[in-house]
């Protein structure tokens, strides 16, 4: 029998596969942070990798000197790659150890694992959830919360690790995301089953280093955070459907349309400066019908279209209306590549 839940890492990044019964029809459902990498600039992460190139360049040459130029290349632009997977690894870890003593393990010799008993023992009246994957089966999207927790005064709170060496704000709109999922996914290795989740009160990252736990709380609120990061998947979404057109030829309007363009571009000069009509007035070819009375061949229109162009650059008007007609044959490309 086929799992109804799985987590599914591509080259596009992760996505949440859900089967029935646990949803109506089968979905892949993106993860929030495959959104977030898609739908807001990432300055840090290009300055990042740039910097990872250029230390695997100076420091590690005996791992590419002798190599050909386009291996070495290669070899050097998978530099930041190796990092990641490297501090991937760690932060792998490091979660593992906190999910543990969350859980009630007792936290050995680990120095991240006392650093989290301590905070536990400070802060945590109940753990409400370790590893939660909670799901928007609206906006459809899906991901894991590592942590929500009811404090001592009785505040229920939505909490994420971070092992890396920053804390940044888009991490906020990663827990808004989580706390306001409209359902959360129970024993997704089992018998999976979706349930309404609890009201999250407070976010918090909690930024986990040899040297200790420091807790962020965001300054905004989650409705605020949630807006931000909806923009966010909007964009992510939009990124990925909208697509390019070839114009395989120039547009080809009729005498018709040609005539309602000048006639706009007209109205919208004499809005701008009163002058106009007089001055196309005075300047109209004789023996060309006038454009109310219409009638005008598509030389006359043409020969019509420049003299307004003239006109508008003359008293400084703008362009006006863009021309409303198509072009006759498209050819779809998709990312950059015909179809």
């Amino acid at each position: 029998m086929s799992r109804v839940f799985q987590r599914v890492d591509g080259r596009a990044g992760r996505v949440y596969r859900l089967k029935p019964p646990l949803v109506p029809e089968a979905c892949d459902l993106p993860s929030v942070t495959t959104i977030l990498g898609g739908g807001l600039p990432k300055p840090a992460i290009a300055a990042w990798n740039s910097k990872m190139v250029a230390e695997a360049a100076v420091h590690d040459q005996a791992a590419w000197a002798d190599l050909e130029p386009d291996e070495a290349v290669a070899w050097l632009k998978q530099a930041p790659g190796r990092n990641m997977r490297k501090a991937g690894r760690r932060g792998t870890s490091i979660h593992t150890a906190a999910e543990l003593v969350l859980q009630g393990a007792e936290p050995g010799s680990s120095i991240y694992a006392q650093h989290v008993a301590r905070w536990r023992d400070d802060w945590v009246d109940q753990v409400v959830a370790v590893e939660q994957v909670c799901v928007h089966v609206t906006h459809r999207w899906c991901g894991t919360a590592d942590a929500i927790i009811t404090d001592r005064q009785g505040s229920r709170w939505l909490v994420d690790w971070k092992t890396g060496k920053g804390v940044y704000p888009d991490y906020a709109m990663q827990l808004a995301a989580y706390a306001n999922a409209t359902h959360w996914v129970i024993d997704p290795a089992g018998d999976a089953h979706l349930e309404q989740p609890p009201h999250i009160d407070r976010l918090a990252i909690l930024h986990l280093t040899e040297a200790g736990i420091t807790v962020h709380e965001p300054d905004s609120s989650i409705a605020d955070l949630w807006v931000t990061f909806r923009a966010a998947h909007r964009i992510w979404q939009d990124l990925r459907t909208h697509r390019l057109a070839h114009v395989a030829e120039p547009p080809r309007p009729t005498c018709d349309e040609y005539l309602q363009h000048l006639v706009a571009r007209c109205r919208h000069a004499q809005q701008h400066d009163r002058r106009f009509a007089a001055r196309l007035s005075a300047a109209w070819p004789a023996g060309y019908p006038r454009l109310k009375d219409g009638g005008l061949t598509m030389r006359q229109l043409r020969h019509a279209d420049q003299l307004i162009t003239a006109l508008k650059r003359d008293l400084d008007v703008p362009f006006g209306p863009s021309p409303t007609w198509k072009t006759p044959t498209q050819q779809n490309i998709q990312k950059g590549t015909a179809a």
